[in-house]
């Protein structure tokens, strides 16, 4: 099998998603028209550009999971283990501290779920305005995107909706994020010894505790996120570095994965 039959990319537009939500949504802000819906759907496009990439992807996931449940996964977050137990469950996980919102970096539903139905629902009535009297309808993309920003959408939906949550705690998809967030010297993660976030991107310091294996690295995560740290300077023998290394030999069909599994490599057509 090639490469190419195994990945497929869709290029979408920016009222795609109008089509994966049902007319209830839309029915509270008074929008039961096929011709309301149309004059949505311009002004949804005229407005696009006034969004942010960040917002419109914090906005996107919830669409996604909401037509097509499963599992929403982050550009910048690297897979450490198979996200296979997750399937079951409904999650996010904690932005950092308890009480202190949510992240949704990883994050999970099934199609139709109340709770995605209930953010989106808040975030329409936010960014949407008819005006029964001219007919007229508005889209304002900030404020409709910004209604998704992960660390406050628990606070936005109906006590009984968020209770079908489950948030995770942060160290299994976010291992040393807390090394940020304390902002002074403390011991809320000792894995590998940690003390700072460059630590992951930066040679290795004498105050680490290097695993045997590169791929033991946080052992028990089911991944890391980097928020976004493309730039970040990012030195050979770093953890981030050996891991890197053992996952290009994974791929290359040369070392077995944590898991002691061998990779075939593709073929490029």
């Amino acid at each position: 099998m090639a490469c190419s039959d195994q990945l497929v990319f869709h290029e979408l537009t920016t009222d795609v998603w109008l089509e994966w939500l049902p007319a209830s949504l839309f029915t509270p802000l008074g929008l039961q028209s096929a011709s309301n819906m149309t004059a949505l759907r311009v002004a949804v496009a005229a407005s696009a550009a006034t969004g942010t990439h960040v917002s419109y992807s914090d906005a996107m996931r919830f669409m996604f999971l909401y037509r097509f449940g499963g599992i929403y996964i982050d550009a910048d977050v690297l897979l450490l283990q198979n996200m296979e137990p997750f399937t079951h469950y409904e999650f996010l996980y904690e932005w950092s501290y308890v009480n202190q919102g949510t992240n949704s970096a990883v994050f999970g539903t099934r199609p139709q779920s109340p709770f995605t139905a209930a953010v989106i629902l808040q975030a329409l009535q936010k960014g949407v305005r008819y005006n029964s009297t001219t007919g007229n309808v508005t889209f304002d993309a900030l404020a409709f995107t910004g209604a998704f920003h992960p660390i406050s959408v628990m606070s936005r939906v109906p006590p009984a909706i968020a209770a079908q949550i489950v948030v995770l705690p942060s160290i299994p998809f976010d291992a040393i994020w807390l090394t940020v967030d304390a902002g002074k010297p403390h011991n809320l993660t000792a894995i590998h010894r940690m003390r700072h976030w460059r630590d992951f991107f930066a040679k290795p310091q004498p105050y680490l505790l290097l695993p045997e294996d590169p791929v033991q690295i946080f052992e028990g995560a089911f991944a890391y996120h980097w928020h976004n740290e493309w730039g970040a300077p990012l030195e050979k023998t770093s953890l981030i570095g050996q891991l890197m290394e053992a996952y290009d030999l994974f791929l290359q069909g040369m070392e077995p994965n944590n898991y002691g599994l061998m990779a075939t490599p593709c073929t490029l057509p």
